[in-house]
């Protein structure tokens, strides 16, 4: 029932933003690959195909199908940097004189991808904390038959990374000679001197907030900064040249990536080394900078538009204007405010309950087992990993699920999609009572 209403509510939100829109996107074409959801295709069919990418530059066509038609199989398509997939920045290109082949956006990607066994894609290379049935399951080769989980190594164990060690766990290097590594608890909030993100109990990452305190690295709960707060930009995955102009240019990666620290969701780049929270409460296109844009903020995708995010008058950052889901309309690649401020309210519910390996933190699909997911027959509990995984979900593919169709497709056929993590959340509660139910059975015969 509630998921009912949710879907309700989604499509009243998007009619009445494509109504507000309607006239706007008429005049912005774009030039843009046509996305279709196919029941059938005589092409995909006989390979177990659920993507069909049409494998030219600018990219002119994508093919989803489900793969409903097949036992126990989803579509591989969890790992982003895989597969084709529309780019904005490589989108337009046409040079076929270019000679450096990681211009392409075709390189290294797969442009068909095919219906997978859930459980070889979903149930494989686990992480310790996981469930598990047998030792081939767990990176660890060890599964813990009576907990049912896989297992690595424990506290005080010496250790080479964060893998080794189990749920809970992070590996860490003693601070005097000979600086020997070994798993220990992940440390708590404002607790200093970690090292990344994976040293910190789970619902918060490492850095350095610029306030009266002493400024070295402290743990800092995700979602928790406020507006216009200062904290250290990660100049070694974000590295930008010091200029004016770069610190606007930014890519939305890096703004998310800082932005999870923060409230608004959002941060931009005040400085060379510094981050900062900030509030969006207007979008601007650069083809006409005198008009504030409704969200969903439609905009023409043909590599000429930028995406102006602002406070007031002043910008923050400005964003290329992103293919949409069909090839006529394109959308800036951010949500608005209230959007953002939403999902952060999820995601904190999430963090805050996420007992997983330090690894899987932003693991969405580990949730199910680990996390809040695990707890999906108690009504608030399953609403709000519902919310976080739907939330989540549709930011990593903004401007193709703006639409009641297109947000209808990519749901039924994305494994990482909220439909298909509720889906498999409740398939595991089902599976772990029967383990529970087939325990107690065993157990009583042989007393008897």
């Amino acid at each position: 029932m509630r998921l009912s209403i949710v879907k309700v509510q989604f499509a009243a939100l998007l009619a009445i933003s494509l109504f507000t829109n309607r006239a706007f996107a008429q005049s912005f074409a774009s030039s843009c690959p046509n996305i279709q959801c196919v029941q059938y295709d005589d092409k995909m069919e006989p390979d177990n195909l659920c993507l069909a990418h049409s494998g030219d530059i600018p990219t002119t066509s994508i093919k989803l199908r489900n793969c409903n038609d097949l036992p126990n199989s989803v579509c591989n398509l969890i790992e982003y940097d895989k597969f084709a997939w529309p780019n904005v920045t490589q989108q337009f290109k046409t040079n076929t004189s270019m000679t450096d082949p990681r211009q392409s956006p075709l390189f290294g990607k797969q442009l068909e991808v095919k219906c997978t066994d859930k459980n070889d894609l979903l149930e494989t290379q686990l992480q310790n904390g996981r469930s598990c049935l047998e030792d081939i399951q767990c990176l660890s080769k060890k599964c813990d038959w009576d907990a049912g989980i896989c297992v690595g190594r424990k506290i005080n164990q010496t250790c080479k990374d964060h893998s080794q060690c189990n749920a809970g766990l992070a590996c860490m290097a003693a601070r005097t000679w000979p600086f020997t590594t070994t798993c220990q608890a992940q440390l708590a909030e404002n607790v200093t001197n970690c090292t990344s993100d994976f040293d910190c109990a789970n619902n918060m990452g490492c850095i350095i907030v610029v306030d009266n305190r002493t400024q070295v690295n402290r743990c800092v709960k995700y979602y928790s900064l406020n507006g216009s707060t200062l904290f250290t930009w990660d100049q070694e995955q974000y590295n930008l040249q010091s200029n004016l102009t770069t610190f606007l240019n930014l890519t939305k990666e890096a703004i998310l990536y800082h932005g999870k620290f923060c409230k608004s969701g959002f941060a931009n780049r005040f400085s060379l080394n510094r981050a900062q929270c900030v509030d969006i409460d207007n979008v601007r296109l650069s083809n006409d900078v005198n008009t504030v844009v409704a969200s969903p903020y439609q905009c023409r995708a043909d590599g000429s538009v930028i995406c102006i995010y602002q406070t007031g008058n002043l910008k923050r950052f400005s964003l290329q204007c992103e293919c949409g889901f069909d090839s006529t309309t394109g959308y800036c690649p951010l949500p608005d405010q209230t959007f953002m401020s939403n999902l952060a309210n999820y995601s904190r519910s999430l963090y805050d309950g996420n007992q997983c390996h330090t690894l899987d933190r932003h693991n969405i699909i580990a949730q199910k087992e680990c996390g809040i997911g695990q707890f999906v027959t108690q009504i608030n509990t399953s609403v709000k990993f519902q919310q976080a995984s739907d939330y989540q979900f549709q930011l990593k593919y903004w401007t193709f699920t703006r639409t009641v169709e297109s947000y209808s497709c990519m749901n039924n056929i994305f494994p990482t999609s909220q439909l298909s993590i509720m889906a498999f959340a409740k398939s595991l509660v089902i599976i772990r009572n029967l383990v529970i139910t087939l325990s107690v059975l065993s157990a009583s015969i042989l007393f008897l």
